[in-house]
């Protein structure tokens, strides 16, 4: 009996098919059954379908819920989970992670930029000058200047120079509270002549001029 199993192992490895095998046995006298027995004796060859199973995904598949967050994650376990159901376990627990995360920056980062863009706003609407008016007399040149901001200026803090011509004076800044006007003033100027002077404040610079008749 079993060298007629070893004969039909040969046969089927010379390529001659079952039912092929079946008809020599049967006219041999032996039953052509024994050629279903040495079948289911033979181990299974994996199917394409179950090659495909046991092959370990490969990581690149976390990059899903990483950049997808819950949504990568829940498609990467159904397209893995007969495959490997740890793994795309795994998949649905980076992509709730991963939405923490980016729920996390995104409120970080929508609060710095506010905190930003607020902070650049005020300080640039803290301390803001404006020009108002200059006026020329007896040699003494006044300029009228607004603080526009919501600061106090002081004199320190701004720094007055000629453009073109200027007076034999000096050009000294004052304080100037919020919301307030401040007057300049430049003695030794001559008639006759066009004064034009540079005011630098912290947040913004303007320029003033008058005319001495």
């Amino acid at each position: 009996m079993v060298d007629i199993k070893n004969w039909i192992r040969d046969q089927l490895k010379a390529g001659y098919t079952p039912k092929a095998i079946k008809k020599s046995l049967a006219k041999a006298g032996h039953d052509p059954n024994l050629v279903d027995e040495v079948l289911a004796e033979a181990p299974k060859s994996p199917t394409a379908e179950e090659t495909q199973r046991k092959k370990k995904p490969s990581r690149l598949w976390y990059l899903l819920p990483i950049f997808l967050t819950i949504i990568g994650g829940v498609i990467g376990y159904f397209l893995l989970k007969d495959r490997d159901r740890k793994f795309a376990e795994r998949l649905l627990i980076v992509g709730l992670v991963m939405l923490v995360v980016w729920f996390v920056l995104d409120f970080l980062f929508t609060g710095l930029a506010y905190l930003f863009i607020s902070g650049v706003f005020t300080a640039k609407t803290a301390s803001i000058i404006g020009f108002v008016d200059g006026t020329c007399s007896d040699g003494v040149i006044t300029f009228t200047v607004r603080n526009d901001g919501t600061k106090d200026l002081s004199s320190s803090s701004l720094e007055c120079t000629p453009i073109s011509e200027s007076c034999s004076g000096t050009c000294n800044p004052v304080d100037i509270k919020a919301g307030h006007i401040g007057e300049i003033t430049i003695s030794g100027c001559s008639p006759g002549h066009t004064y034009s002077y540079k005011l630098s404040g912290p947040s913004n610079t303007i320029s003033m001029f008058v005319f001495c008749s």
